[in-house]
């Protein structure tokens, strides 16, 4: 399936390599951030092009 952003790909039910970093990068179940970003309470910040350079931490807490 396509998709555009991270929001219709969590609508979709897909997991993207961006939620996947996420989940790793704050030690939780990948299938809480992509239930949040469907729900629209999380977003990731970042740019496609720019995306390898660094991630950060975007959740204080579960």
């Amino acid at each position: 399936m396509e998709y555009k952003t991270q929001m219709e790909a969590a609508r979709l039910g897909i997991v993207t390599d961006e939620m996947k970093n996420v989940a790793k990068n704050e030690n939780i179940n990948v299938d809480i951030i992509r239930e949040r970003i469907k729900e629209g309470k999380l977003v990731i910040p970042a740019n496609k092009k720019i995306i390898k350079e660094k991630l950060i931490k975007v959740l204080d807490t579960v």
